[in-house]
């Protein structure tokens, strides 16, 4: 089973994170990074290949204030 793993830093986002949470915005930054994942998701399940459909289903982003989490 291969297992793919890309990641993307930018420089300054711990900080910016930080103050936004200090702000009290970290249900907004969970929201967003959710969306970014959607277009991850959106993407990979036309992408992936299709026999009974259960791979295709089970891709899927988690909410998470720091990062943006695509599983399958």
């Amino acid at each position: 089973m291969a297992y793919v793993q890309s990641r993307i830093q930018i420089a300054g986002l711990n900080e910016a994170v930080a103050g936004l949470k200090a702000m009290g915005a970290e249900q907004e930054l969970k929201d967003l990074n959710f969306r970014v994942g959607g277009l991850v998701v959106k993407e990979a399940k036309q992408l992936v290949p299709v026999r009974s459909g259960k791979l295709q289903e089970s891709i899927r982003a988690s909410r998470t204030a720091r990062s943006v989490v695509v599983l399958a």
